[in-house]
């Protein structure tokens, strides 16, 4: 499922029209990805846990893409205000999944790397499982309501002005964000994806494949930044929920000192915090040094594309 491609012809039909057509062709390729998900009965085959997960992704990005064509677009095309509000509820609804299902690999990595490997799962990770486990993505109660887009009155630029201008912009962001300090990375790497989805229907296009695949590139090394640091803010709550529950094991069972039981506690869950800092700390530094190291040549090769393919847009 992907956005309808650009024929070369398109650029210079009005920018709304344009637009209109392809908010149209991915809010169906969004609710087709919604449907596959929802009942992956229609499918062949059962799907397992994995391709329940890949079902999930796949409605993810199909959302994420049609959300940031309805907003570079409102300036084009009107849209129902209810079904805008609906697509931010589902991305609301099932982040919050993908996000754990995030720490988790980043905490199994950690502890496969751990030496001598315990023989146990460490701590951290039972109450991340038990979250996924008990977490529904929570769209069963909301419908997709039909954006129902239509090009707004008025004299529009021809598309291939149009979106040169978006390409540029985004691109003005990205050359901005990329130069500041680590925590404006993660706002770089949005605006990557979100150039990403501007031009992957202009596949008939010279070099629109390699820009593409450059912008994953991108896009995946400042992805990692990002995971390595939310998993460094959520190992308070993921370390308190089992030391809470040790200690009023303890606390409750016995009315006595229970030293050793609780410097026993404490002890466990100190070793594992500052070992999975350590490790966490030691993937951010190697990845942040990767970037730093392959940023100057990826801008470069990121401008030069861009400038290229906005030569066909407005030729």
């Amino acid at each position: 499922m992907s956005l309808p491609l650009i024929e070369p012809a398109d650029v210079i039909r009005p920018a709304g029209v344009v637009a209109e057509q392809i908010l149209k062709l991915a809010q169906s390729s969004m609710r087709q990805a919604y449907r596959l998900w929802q009942q992956p009965d229609v499918l062949e085959q059962s799907p397992d846990d994995c391709q329940q997960e890949d079902l999930l992704h796949d409605f993810r990005v199909e959302l994420r893409r049609l959300r940031v064509w309805v907003h570079q677009t409102r300036t084009l095309v009107r849209t129902r205000r209810q079904a805008r509000m609906d697509l931010r509820c589902f991305a609301q609804g099932t982040n919050p999944s993908r996000d754990l299902e995030v720490i988790l690999g980043l905490l199994e990595s950690w502890h496969a790397d751990r030496e001598p490997r315990p023989e146990h799962p460490s701590p951290l990770i039972e109450p991340v499982l038990r979250r996924i486990n008990q977490m529904e993505a929570k769209t069963e109660s909301l419908t997709l309501t039909g954006l129902a887009p239509r090009s707004r009155k008025g004299k529009h630029p021809a598309f291939g002005v149009w979106l040169s201008m978006q390409i540029g912009a985004q691109h003005q962001m990205i050359r901005y964000m990329s130069q500041q300090s680590d925590a404006e990375l993660h706002q770089a790497r949005i605006h990557v994806k979100h150039l990403r989805y501007l031009i992957e229907p202009l596949n008939k296009f010279t070099g629109t494949t390699e820009l593409i695949n450059l912008l994953k590139q991108m896009q995946n090394r400042l992805g990692t930044l990002h995971d390595l640091a939310v998993l460094r803010m959520s190992i308070p709550g993921f370390v308190a929920e089992p030391l809470v529950a040790a200690l009023e094991s303890t606390l409750t069972s016995t009315s006595g000192r229970c030293s050793v039981e609780l410097k026993r506690i404490f002890a466990g869950q100190r070793d594992e915090v500052v070992d999975v800092i350590r490790w966490q700390s030691d993937r951010y530094q190697e990845t942040i040094k990767a970037w730093q190291r392959e940023r100057d040549s990826l801008m470069l090769a990121l401008e030069s594309g861009l400038e290229a393919l906005c030569h066909q847009l407005q030729a």
